[in-house]
């Protein structure tokens, strides 16, 4: 799951590098902004998803990991609808 995890933060990462280089991100730059902030949930998610602790220490890290991943989707969702309407403009 977390190699999967790291894939998605890469292409996340990597779409306001390629709005900037396709001359895009001009017009959403709050948008690009929101996907590269999912894109670092979803790093983070990955990441407390590789912990081996304890039980109790396990458990909390992947509550985290749950919540890190949702808070980027949501954050992916949202600046992906706003860049749609910006770019449709």
């Amino acid at each position: 799951m977390a190699v999967e995890m790291v894939y998605l933060a890469v292409a996340t990462l990597l779409a306001p590098v390629l709005a900037e280089y396709a001359q895009l991100r001009k017009k959403a730059a709050k948008a690009f902004e929101y996907v590269a902030a999912g894109g670092i949930f979803f790093l983070i998610a990955a990441a407390f998803t590789q912990v081996n602790l304890d039980m109790i220490a396990q458990g909390l890290s992947q509550t985290v990991a749950l919540i890190a991943g949702v808070i980027g989707l949501l954050a992916v969702l949202v600046g992906g609808i706003m860049a749609v309407i910006e770019l449709v403009k």
